[in-house]
């Protein structure tokens, strides 16, 4: 859906979509308990952490795509619910989408080269690092080898406080320097 984040930033416009358009596409995806679907799914604000049923969705799309790509969603595809979540409930790393999509790369690079590490508490110790460097670190303005060497370090912290060996497990997942391969798809 071509909006602007502007305009998904309204509730209106998901309002009319999930109310109007596709209210059972909200109610099988939400059932609610005793069949009845909580009133968010439907009305819910249009911000990032929206939960009108089809802003979540716009809104995620929105942070992780990488424009330019010939697979534009694979961040999608391949982060589970729960990890997304985690980025998108906490908005000063989902509202900087250049680190939310170099966050997500760094971490399933590291996933698919640590197979066995607990997927789950490695992002959210390293989101909670990450947010701490928040306040001191301006990582708008980082370029892109930079940030994604700032964020290999992050993991690399939290793999060691989880007791893995953690070294050649972040060289492994950190981006390859070359400038077109920026995870959030900009040259």
């Amino acid at each position: 859906m071509r909006i602007t984040a502007s305009e998904a930033s309204k509730p209106g416009p998901w309002a009319f979509l999930t109310c109007v358009l596709v209210p059972d596409v909200v109610r099988w995806r939400f059932p609610g308990r005793d069949g009845i679907t909580d009133p968010e799914r439907f009305l819910g604000g249009g911000g990032l952490a929206s939960r009108n049923t089809l802003a979540r969705l716009w809104w995620r799309a929105d942070v992780f795509a990488l424009p330019g790509e010939d697979q534009p969603y694979a961040l999608l595809e391949r982060l589970g619910e729960d990890e997304l979540v985690q980025f998108m409930e906490r908005p000063a790393l989902s509202g900087n989408h250049v680190l939310a999509r170099t966050t997500a790369a760094v971490f399933l690079r590291l996933v698919d080269a640590e197979g066995d590490l607990n997927r789950r508490f490695l992002l959210r110790d390293a989101l909670k690092r990450l947010r701490r460097l928040l306040s001191f670190v301006s990582f708008e303005s980082l370029e892109d080898d930079l940030l994604g060497t700032i964020v290999a370090g992050v993991f690399a912290e939290t793999s060691r406080a989880a007791g893995a060996d953690a070294l050649e497990a972040v060289r492994a997942a950190q981006p390859s320097g070359r400038r077109g391969s920026s995870p959030h798809g900009e040259p």
